[in-house]
């Protein structure tokens, strides 16, 4: 029986929806989902080959800390769909002022991520872990602009939780 153009649009449909979902079961099976922590979820994450915490915030900014399981390096990662305006594979450098936990600064390569702009620090201090874990608002400014505020609740139990992951 031949197909007419309803039905051969209608199977080019079925088929692509198909991909997509499979495209999509792929990403799911990527990141794994061990736990929810108050606005962070921890996954095992395929790319990292470790645990990591994820949040995403009301202005769109995704956040991503953990453990390289590799190199054993700490990571932050943000993102935001907003921020595409901002040139790619430049080095940043970035000012937070913790709510009562002080002010650091560091570099971030800038680049798309899942066809985000994202800024990426593979080596974070300690330092700035706890005060990232303990505070409960950062700004974060570059270039002398604010970039975004974020409340950080929950943080330190989503990084303790990733800790706890790691052994």
């Amino acid at each position: 029986m031949p197909l007419t153009k309803v039905a051969f649009k209608g199977a080019t449909l079925c088929v692509l929806a198909l991909s997509l979902l499979l495209a999509g079961a792929q990403s799911v099976l990527a990141d794994r989902l061990l736990r929810n922590v108050r606005d962070w979820s921890v996954v095992q994450s395929d790319e990292y080959k470790g645990c990591i915490a994820v949040a995403t915030y009301r202005d769109q900014t995704k956040v991503r800390v953990g453990y390289d399981g590799v190199s054993s390096l700490t990571f932050i990662n943000f993102s935001n769909p907003n921020w595409g305006s901002l040139p790619l594979d430049v080095i940043y450098e970035i000012a937070f002022d913790f709510e009562n936990e002080g002010r650091f600064s560091g570099f971030f390569r800038a680049r798309l991520r899942e066809s985000v702009f994202t800024l990426e620090n593979g080596e974070v201090t300690a330092s700035f872990m706890r005060a990232f874990a303990d505070a409960h608002r950062v700004r974060m400014f570059i270039e002398g602009r604010r970039l975004t505020t974020l409340e950080l609740s929950g943080t330190r139990a989503a990084i303790d939780a990733v800790e706890n992951c790691r052994h």
